[in-house]
């Protein structure tokens, strides 16, 4: 039944979102400034306990950007798949579609998680992801994020601590004088998720900080 209402959830947040990622013939820094937030949508890792016991992760959300955005709230959905291949080592992958009121897009990834620590307790989580926007009328774009977080116990909370740095390259598709066809860039970040265990299913809140550019994330998820 949890593993339903998750599904049931995520089959929610893959509707239509309001977002526009149409670019403004006319401006560079719009096009810039979407392709970044973008990117940055996409860095988030999957949060998998290292000392947990269970081998397979489903997590669904959303992700907020904390101020508008050409007169628009940018609220996005996330989906993760993740497996414990190894005491020490987790594949993860992205592979889901949404539509807009002027795109449908797809967003595919992969990524590895490698946890390391003392011999009783893998406490430092060392992620690797690629994710790709596909399918945009204006653009499409490969993001790489690095980063790594230290999960701590505090009462009855999680949290999964870190930093990291998201890359990304973008090809601009009806480029205009005043459009790169290309761009390029890169991401530094403070991040935090804090989680609770409630009748099997934990419940988290995240929050990936920039100066530019935070996001706040809200998700479910379940361990199997």
């Amino acid at each position: 039944m949890k593993i339903i209402l998750l599904l049931l959830f995520l089959a929610g947040i893959i509707t239509g979102q309001n977002v526009d990622f149409r670019f403004d013939p006319n401006s560079e820094l719009q096009a810039k400034k979407i392709t970044s937030y973008s990117s940055f949508w996409l860095s988030r890792t999957p949060p998998f306990n290292p000392d947990g016991e269970k081998r397979l992760l489903i997590s669904a959300g959303y992700s907020a950007l904390l101020k508008r955005f050409g007169g628009e709230t940018w609220i996005l959905p996330d989906a993760d798949l993740a497996l414990k291949i190894t005491n020490n080592l987790a594949l993860s992958g992205k592979i889901y579609g949404f539509s807009t009121a002027k795109d449908q897009l797809q967003v595919v990834g992969a990524g590895i998680q490698y946890f390391f620590g003392n011999a009783e307790k893998k406490s430092w989580v060392f992620s690797v992801q690629r994710a790709d926007i596909k399918g945009l009328y204006s653009f499409q774009i490969k993001s790489f994020t690095f980063d790594i977080r230290k999960w701590i116990q505090w009462s009855i909370l999680l949290f999964r601590v870190g930093v990291g740095s998201n890359y990304y390259k973008e090809s601009t598709y009806n480029t205009t004088g005043l459009i790169p066809s290309v761009m390029k860039g890169k991401t530094n970040y403070i991040a935090v998720d804090s989680m609770l265990d409630i009748l099997g299913v934990t419940g988290g809140l995240g929050l990936k900080f920039h100066p530019d550019r935070t996001f706040l994330s809200f998700f479910i998820q379940k361990d199997i």
